[in-house]
């Protein structure tokens, strides 16, 4: 399944599961994500962004125009 981040929510991402598909979304910058490191009390997506380096993105290309993107598989 894949959303924008309007539809980016627990709910969605377990009722995508419950069907057998995948989610792939975007995710508000005020949302709590919980990647390794800050497992326990979490960190704000906008917070976590400032981070990352050019190295933890993927270039994608899409109808020749290029995207850097990354990829978090986890609890949010």
């Amino acid at each position: 399944m894949l959303a924008d981040s309007w539809y980016s929510c627990k709910d969605i991402f377990n009722a995508s599961e419950k069907a057998g598909y995948s989610y792939i979304g975007a995710l508000k910058t005020n949302r709590v994500i919980f990647p390794q490191g800050h497992e326990r009390l979490g960190i704000k997506l906008h917070k976590f962004a400032t981070l990352l380096n050019i190295e933890d993105f993927d270039l994608v290309t899409v109808k020749s125009k290029q995207y850097y993107i990354y990829n978090y598989v986890g609890k949010t």
